[in-house]
C-alpha cells in the first residue's frame, strides 16, 4: 500500500504524453517522468478468454476531494506503463485490455472482474512509445478514456492484458520507481496475493462532482455580487 498523490493540475501537462486540462485532478501518479523500476510486473489473462487463469498486478489508490468534502469523484482517464516481457513481439498482438477496480485486495483474488468496476477495450485510446525498456523489451504508455464515478475512499486497480503467450510472449505493468509501498500479484490464477516490493506504474486522472449544496453556493456568489453592485 502507498500514500496516494492527489493534486489539482493547472494548464500544461504531465510528462510522457499525458496532457491534462485546468481543474483536472491527478489522483495517482506512479509513472511520473518515466524512470521505471527495473522489475516489470506480469498482468495477464493467459490464455485469453480464461478469466480463471489471470494473474494481475493490483495497486491501491485513494480518492479524496480537494474542494467539497464527501463529493463524488469522476475518473476520466486511467494510464498504465505497459511492458513487453519474455518473448514479447508487439502490443498490436494483445487480444484484449481490461480495467478492473476492486473494493479490496482480497476481492481481487476471487475474480478477474472488479466488484466496483470492470471495463473491456479492444485497444487503448492511445498507446505512446518512446519510453525506457526492460532488457530491450518495449515500454509504452497505454491511455484509457473512462467515465467512472466513485465516492471518496480507497480502491484497488488492475490493468490486465489478454495475451497468447505462445504467439506474443508475456506482458505486464512496469514497476514504478516513485511512490511508496508495493503493488501485489493477485487474481483467480493465484487465488491469493503477495507483495511485489515496489508500486505499479499507474496514473489516474479525474474531476470532482460538486454536490447540490456546492452548486447552490456557486450560484449564490454571482447573485450576491450583483446585489452589491447596485448599492
Amino acid at each position: 500500500m502507498h500514500a496516494t498523490l492527489a493534486a489539482v493540475v493547472g494548464m500544461g501537462g504531465l510528462a510522457l504524453g499525458s496532457s491534462v486540462s485546468a481543474g483536472d485532478i491527478v489522483f495517482l501518479d506512479q509513472i511520473g517522468g518515466g524512470v521505471f523500476n527495473p522489475t516489470a510486473l506480469s498482468s495477464s489473462q493467459f490464455p485469453p478468454g480464461r478469466p480463471e487463469s489471470a494473474i494481475t498486478t493490483v495497486d491501491n489508490f485513494t480518492l479524496q476531494s480537494p474542494t467539497f468534502a464527501g463529493a463524488p469523484l469522476r475518473i476520466t482517464r486511467i494510464e498504465a506503463a505497459v511492458a513487453g516481457l519474455q518473448n514479447f513481439v508487439s502490443f498490436d498482438l494483445i487480444d484484449s485490455w481490461t480495467i478492473q477496480i476492486y473494493s479490496s485486495l482480497e476481492a481481487s483474488t476471487q475474480s478477474l472482474f472488479g466488484d466496483i468496476h470492470s471495463e473491456s477495450f479492444s485497444f487503448p485510446d492511445a498507446l505512446t512509445d518512446g519510453f525506457s525498456s526492460f532488457g530491450g523489451m518495449p515500454v509504452e504508455l497505454a491511455t484509457f478514456d473512462v467515465d467512472i464515478v466513485l465516492d471518496p475512499g480507497t480502491y484497488w486497480l488492475a490493468v490486465v492484458m489478454g495475451n497468447d503467450g505462445t504467439i506474443n510472449g508475456t506482458s505486464g505493468i512496469a514497476g514504478s520507481a516513485i511512490g511508496g509501498g508495493t503493488a501485489f500479484f493477485s487474481g483467480p490464477g493465484l487465488g491469493d496475493f503477495f507483495a511485489l516490493g515496489n508500486p505499479a506504474a499507474y496514473r489516474i486522472i479525474g474531476t470532482v462532482i460538486p454536490g447540490p449544496g456546492a452548486a447552490l453556493f456557486l450560484m449564490w456568489i454571482p447573485f450576491a455580487r450583483r446585489r452589491r453592485s447596485r448599492v
